[in-house]
């Protein structure tokens, strides 16, 4: 009967010990600041894709005032957008097919650099044009983000580390080689492409000329379009191609190391 009693109550002080146990291991992972940085992080990046994606549904629908809203308010880059908003649905245009969304954070708080590879659906084009771009993004905690271009040469090394990733570079190169191989079975791609840049390029002066807000010339600066080289930048803008290296020389601290390197909407000064 004693020896009974004893069992029972061993069993009992087992369990509360147990219960102790896990319920401070509980604790201790609940409170673990790591572990709570890594969820809030976690939290941050599913905006920010939820972001982009919404951005670029705008873009899709032409929706001009939310495009403005979410990008840095320098003019070129709007404009830019919002040419191309106009301009796409004139050429069979038909919609993003969104298929990755990668976001990197960046060592200052609230900045993120994403990369976005999608299909562009065009009527008339059996097959869906691959492509992809990188963006910065502000983005605080419980607020709107906001889009700056990825040429920030505040942050260029650390955004220029990001992209020179293998992950990004396996993404880039997989891309290219879909974009070659169709257009390869559709060499009247190229053509459509080219008129749709000369299209998009003259509604944004149509609409820079209408604004009151001031401009950057044509002469002083240059984005660099899909496909761009130094080479033949140099060569279209200061009448030489051999002067790629001065081109390379003035932007070398947007640009990086590598002057092969170009990313679709970095903003080149020309010298």
């Amino acid at each position: 009967m004693f020896l009974d009693l004893g069992e029972e109550k061993c069993r009992r002080c087992l369990c509360l010990i147990w219960t102790g146990l896990l319920a401070t291991a509980f604790f201790l992972i609940c409170s673990d600041p790591m572990a709570a940085r890594a969820a809030t992080e976690q939290q941050q990046a599913e905006s920010v894709e939820e972001f982009v994606r919404s951005f670029y549904e705008s873009c899709a629908e032409g929706e001009i005032d939310v495009i403005w809203e979410c990008m840095e308010d320098d003019g070129f880059d709007q404009v830019h957008r919002q040419a191309l908003a106009e301009i796409l649905p004139e050429y069979g245009f038909q919609g993003y097919d969104i298929l990755m969304v990668n976001v990197y954070p960046l060592r200052e708080a609230d900045w993120w650099v994403a990369t976005v590879a999608y299909d562009m659906l065009v009527e008339g084009i059996d097959s869906p044009l691959p492509g992809w771009e990188s963006l910065l993004i502000q983005m605080p905690e419980g607020d709107s983000g906001l889009i700056f271009n990825v040429a920030d040469p505040s942050m260029g090394d650390e955004i220029l580390q990001i992209l020179e990733t293998a992950e990004i570079r396996d993404m880039s190169n997989d891309i290219n080689k879909r974009f070659n191989e169709i257009v390869m079975q559709h060499p009247e791609i190229l053509e459509w492409i080219n008129e749709l840049e000369q299209a998009v390029t003259l509604r944004a002066v149509d609409l820079v000329s209408g604004e009151t807000m001031p401009k950057k010339s044509d002469e002083k600066f240059y984005v660099v379009q899909k496909g761009d080289c130094l080479w033949h930048i140099a060569e279209d803008r200061l009448g030489d191609g051999a002067r790629w290296g001065e081109l390379y020389e003035v932007n070398k601290n947007i640009i990086g190391e590598d002057p092969n390197l170009l990313l679709t909407g970095m903003e080149l000064q020309l010298p």
